[in-house]
């Protein structure tokens, strides 16, 4: 698999080399994971098209209505909160589906009621959209860092794999943990030889 960004950075006089690939094992994090709540959709080209959830949850006070822009990449979000350029009426859809809390997110809102209770669900929906935006255009990551070194023999690059971890929601998130991710120390250099006080000889 190819990487999509490859960057070399210099720590404590060693260099390691990080890239950044797409995740194509990330699963949809609206079932995989709690108090994200779903969405339900009106497109038909759309896996989670489901008008007649839709017309149930109308009346349902904790639904949240939404907007949804297409244009090469997809973008859900809470029902006017689309950003500026993404109005196109050609592109974007008013009102496009709805978003649902789970039983964990139902859990949570038990102590907030009225005006409250709501403002919480809209959050959350919103942090449903965000993530799930991300899942839908491949905004999912991974990075792997290895160290760079010089042969002793040939001078030829030497690569050795130091970390990988994968499932990171946006490429800037990715680089970040990566980033976070390097040893502070050279993990190759020798501990140094313990200093031998006048009091430890015999």
């Amino acid at each position: 698999m190819e990487a999509i960004t490859t960057e070399t950075v210099e720590r404590n006089g060693q260099r390691y080399r990080i890239a950044l690939y797409p995740d194509p094992d990330a699963g949809n994090p609206l079932e995989e994971w709690d108090e994200m709540g779903k969405i339900l959709s009106l497109n038909r080209r759309h896996r989670n098209f489901d008008p007649a959830g839709i017309e149930a949850a109308i009346a349902d006070p904790d639904a949240v209505p939404l907007s949804y822009f297409e244009h090469g990449l997809c973008l859900w979000s809470v029902a006017g909160e689309l950003p500026t350029g993404a109005g196109c009426p050609f592109d974007s859809v008013d009102f496009a589906g709805v978003w649902l809390p789970d039983t964990a997110t139902l859990a949570s809102a038990r102590p907030y009621g009225g005006w409250t209770r709501r403002q919480f669900m809209r959050k959350r929906a919103r942090q449903a959209c965000e993530v799930y935006t991300l899942w839908c255009n491949g905004g999912v990551y991974g990075y792997e860092i290895t160290r760079l070194s010089a042969c002793g023999q040939c001078g030829c690059e030497q690569a050795q794999p130091v970390d990988s971890c994968w499932g990171f929601y946006g490429l800037e998130e990715c680089r970040a943990e990566a980033l976070a991710a390097i040893p502070a120390h050279d993990p190759s250099a020798k501990p140094p030889m313990p200093l031998e006080l006048p009091g430890d000889l015999d």
